[in-house]
């Protein structure tokens, strides 16, 4: 357990930030290095204080929470933002994970449950109030949709013919141009257009990448 966690208040009402830092206060490793009331405050200090965790609320003047924990994190992306907002509207929630918050947690929650959360995250563990975990639940399954329609869309733009698969095992192999041009019973000139259509379908420009593609689509197996 990590001693004397540096915590910044984001706050636009005084008696939050004040019964925040009673709560806070009365845990022994935890320490208020810094509060603000509005949005444009709070991003200057906590990109200069760089606290442990920030309890970011959504609704402040100038820059809201979230344009604020998007500024923050631009800068500083190590920091670790815990949203502390009276909304739990699903809409609210996934643009706070959307923009990298750690953390969120609805201001109805008990001062425990706020000292759990904080250290849950200093820990290196997100925490979302049981009152959001049907957002959360959303927002896992919209981004593991997302990355397999992502994926599935990139593996149909960057899909190989039969030739240039071959050319690119090869060249995975280390042969030359001569060399591939040789084995396949095609010209040189050919090749290296075969190997310059593999490039930019793929968007790797370099040796290095065209090798690690090739190995991770198990294109030297193939060949071998």
């Amino acid at each position: 357990m990590k001693n004397n966690i540096s915590i910044f208040i984001a706050d636009d009402h005084a008696i939050v930030r004040d019964g925040l830092k009673m709560v806070i206060g009365a845990v022994p490793n935890m320490d208020v290095i810094g509060e603000a009331e509005n949005g444009i405050d709070a991003t200057k200090l906590i990109v200069e204080l760089k606290p442990d965790i920030t309890l970011m609320d959504i609704g402040m003047p100038n820059m809201n929470g979230l344009e604020v924990t998007r500024a923050v994190l631009k800068q500083e992306a190590e920091l670790k933002i815990i949203i502390l907002s009276m909304y739990s509207d699903d809409e609210y929630v996934l643009d706070a994970i959307q923009s990298g918050v750690s953390g969120y947690l609805v201001k109805q929650s008990a001062a425990d449950t706020l000292v759990q959360a904080i250290q849950s995250v200093v820990d290196g563990n997100p925490y979302f109030s049981p009152d959001i975990s049907g957002a959360v639940l959303k927002a896992a399954r919209d981004g593991l949709k997302d990355r397999k329609q992502k994926r599935k869309t990139a593996l149909e733009k960057n899909e190989l013919s039969n030739r240039e698969r071959q050319v690119l095992s090869l060249i995975a192999e280390g042969l030359t141009s001569f060399e591939i041009a040789d084995k396949l019973y095609i010209s040189a000139k050919t090749v290296e257009k075969h190997r310059q259509n593999i490039m930019n379908k793929l968007n790797k420009h370099d040796l290095a990448s065209l090798i690690r593609y090739a190995v991770e689509q198990g294109l030297l197996l193939r060949q071998n």
